[in-house]
């Protein structure tokens, strides 16, 4: 308890330092807020053990369950085989449209054959993971799971796409877009510039909107891609709850009542990205003339990146926590950009490994901050020097013991709630890896790894292969802040476009007006 009330009391320091810095003066001694974290004693710490079980081959499927005895609810999570990567781009809308009619269909309970039957409160949610694939998730009170299950079987063996609620789609996603190329919200900048570097990296434009397709979205179509997505082999079904003889009884009758099949596509073969590697960072600005400073993502992309293992993931972990950590302002980027410079106080970064990149654009290292108007000069060639310095030179065995300190803090500090370990089981299972059941596993791991010169070697064999570094800026840098960036030898300045002409350009992309 004494440790969290030393962190919570560092953090209301912090606060009070931006509240009263726009940015931080380098006479700002941050010590107090940067030493080592004390490891905390997670040897004696009591943990709670996950137990799941594994059956296979029930309707060609598969089921995972974990007994929650005292719970009051049931957790339900569904894992379609099949999904974004297996139906061609031009599918893509249709898809779209019916993972969200499919759940207006569960929460709005119209159906004029599907009765509820008792499970109106379920909480819902109908979307993608990391892979592509639909994932529906659902808690309910336990009482009602057969009830639920048997309102889910009737929706999976009788779907409904009307034309009402195709039109009310494709509304929402109009309006949608419209509204996010507005780039009111700190979000939408943000994303926008995200969605950027990809167009800048593999010329795509906002292809998870799928707005080029809109024509090929009607009834038709939607039925032939449930048939091909919802009642398809390869489901895996993962339920947390009561793991009476009765409820298991429950949970296979709703698997083998779904009419699964062999499925006719192509199975995970999203398009391998034609580009060029180089060594300049690609460069766009999006000019916003009402913005007092500029939100910038700067993504260097590896698209053959190698599959690591899980070993090294999770040594990656200790990599990307030297570089940028929760923990308050103990990492190079955050020392870099805010402590040492005072240019930023809200630098981000992340590396992005999973299936999902791994099948399409390789791995991705983003670097995500933002910098005063007129010191956009500064704070990007300080960003991509920290990253270069770290790769080539590695971390310290100071850094590795207090990234090591700082991830097991992490870890003991967090709430394993219910809520929480049936998404980690979802994804994991999702991922096609094995669920971690033991939090200890995990930590004696992180606990473990002393060796500087192996962990250095992973951070500079992973981050020295072939690259297609790219840069967005979304803001109103001066003429003389973009003049400087024009003559850095290092970046080819794409484009320069004001947001209104961008946004005209994205919306005649599709058509819209």
């Amino acid at each position: 308890m004494k440790y969290k009330l030393f962190y919570f009391i560092k953090f209301i320091l912090l606060l009070l330092i931006i509240k009263n810095n726009e940015s931080f003066p380098k006479e700002i001694d941050l010590n107090l807020i940067t030493k080592s974290p004390i490891k905390l004693d997670w040897k004696n710490e009591k943990w709670e053990e996950i137990d799941f079980i594994k059956e296979s081959n029930i309707n060609k499927a598969s089921l995972f369950t974990s007994e929650l005895k005292e719970s009051p609810l049931f957790y339900i999570s569904i894992i379609f085989n099949g999904g974004k990567y297996t139906v061609s781009k031009e599918k893509n809308s249709s898809l779209d449209a019916m993972i969200k009619i499919f759940y207006w269909n569960i929460i709005h309970n119209k159906h004029p054959i599907c009765i509820s039957g008792g499970s109106d409160n379920l909480d819902v949610t109908f979307e993608y993971n990391n892979n592509g694939q639909p994932v529906l998730q659902i808690i309910g009170l336990k009482q009602y799971l057969d009830n639920s299950l048997q309102f889910l079987n009737c929706l999976i063996k009788n779907p409904i796409y009307d034309n009402e609620s195709i039109k009310e789609w494709k509304k929402q996603k109009i309006d949608f877009l419209k509204e996010y190329l507005n780039a009111n919200s700190h979000q939408n900048q943000f994303n926008i510039i995200r969605d950027e570097s990809y167009n800048l990296a593999f010329n795509k434009y906002f292809e998870d909107l799928n707005l080029k397709y809109f024509s090929n979205i009607t009834n038709k179509n939607i039925l032939i891609l449930h048939n091909e997505i919802m009642q398809s082999n390869g489901l895996k079904l993962i339920f947390l709850g009561d793991l009476s003889s009765k409820n298991i009884t429950i949970i296979k009758k709703f698997i083998n009542k779904i009419p699964l099949r062999d499925s006719n596509y192509l199975k995970w073969n999203p398009e391998n990205p034609k580009n060029i590697y180089s060594n300049k960072i690609k460069a766009k600005i999006i000019i916003k003339e009402d913005m007092t400073q500029s939100n910038i993502v700067l993504n260097y992309f590896y698209p053959n990146s190698k599959n690591l293992n899980t070993l090294d993931r999770n040594k990656m972990d200790i990599i990307s926590e030297v570089f940028y950590s929760e923990s308050i302002g103990m990492d190079r980027f955050t020392k870099a950009l805010r402590r040492d410079s005072g240019f930023s106080y809200s630098p981000y970064a992340y590396y992005n490994e999973n299936i999902f990149f791994k099948k399409s654009e390789g791995t991705v290292f983003s670097m995500e901050f933002e910098s005063p108007n007129d010191k956009i000069s500064n704070t990007v060639p300080i960003s991509i020097d920290t990253f270069n310095n770290y790769i080539q030179n590695g971390m310290t065995s100071d850094e590795l013991n207090t990234s090591r300190n700082s991830i097991i803090n992490q870890e003991m500090t967090k709430e394993y709630s219910i809520l929480k370990t049936f998404y980690s089981l979802s994804n994991s299972i999702g991922d096609n890896l094995i669920p971690n059941v033991d939090p200890t596993e995990y930590i004696a791991f992180i606990d473990s790894q002393n060796n500087l010169k192996e962990i250095n070697n992973l951070l500079k064999t992973t981050f020295s292969e072939p690259s297609i570094p790219v840069l967005v800026i979304i803001g109103n840098p001066s003429n003389s802040e973009i003049e400087k960036l024009k003559k850095d030898d290092r970046f080819e300045i794409i484009d320069i476009i004001k947001l209104d002409e961008y946004k005209n350009k994205i919306l005649k992309l599709y058509n819209i007006n």
